[in-house]
């Protein structure tokens, strides 16, 4: 693996990604793999809009080889990259960002839609919901991504 990566994701989601931290996540990278493989299953691939400003979310070096594996994987087999590229971790990482922006777009619809609030574009677990949320998150991921 080369230097380690900023990894990016849309600014209005940074509170989804905080405030679900510690809930039904142990860190950012798993919410953002789950988003990813979401975005695949569903065809969802969505280039990161808005200013560069408040994107960056972790480093890459947080993904384990798993991880990169199935990055590269769903990269290769979508023709997103060529064979040639597989180690360039950069371009893998650019095309798997836009997976996990469309995949928390799924993530909010068939999900988070009754547990967040949206506010001047920005979205935030309400924090009375959370009681049964990292039960529900688990049930509803291994229904969606059980079989890819």
């Amino acid at each position: 693996m080369s230097e380690p990566l900023r990894v990016k994701t849309e600014a209005k989601y940074k509170n989804i990604y905080s405030d679900l931290k510690n809930v039904a996540i142990g860190d950012f990278h798993e919410l953002f793999t789950i988003c990813a493989f979401l975005g695949h299953r569903n065809g969802n691939v969505v280039p990161l809009g808005g200013a560069n400003k408040d994107r960056d979310r972790f480093w890459s070096d947080t993904f384990s080889e798993r991880e990169w594996a199935c990055f590269r994987a769903i990269c290769l087999k979508d023709k997103r990259i060529e064979y040639t590229e597989i180690k360039d971790d950069k371009r893998v990482l650019s095309s798997i960002e836009e997976y996990a922006n469309g995949g928390i777009t799924v993530l909010i619809k068939d999900f988070l839609n009754e547990f967040i609030t949206e506010k001047d574009g920005m979205y935030f677990i309400e924090e009375n919901t959370t009681g049964d949320l990292p039960k529900r998150f688990l049930s509803y991921i291994h229904d969606s991504i059980s079989i890819i």
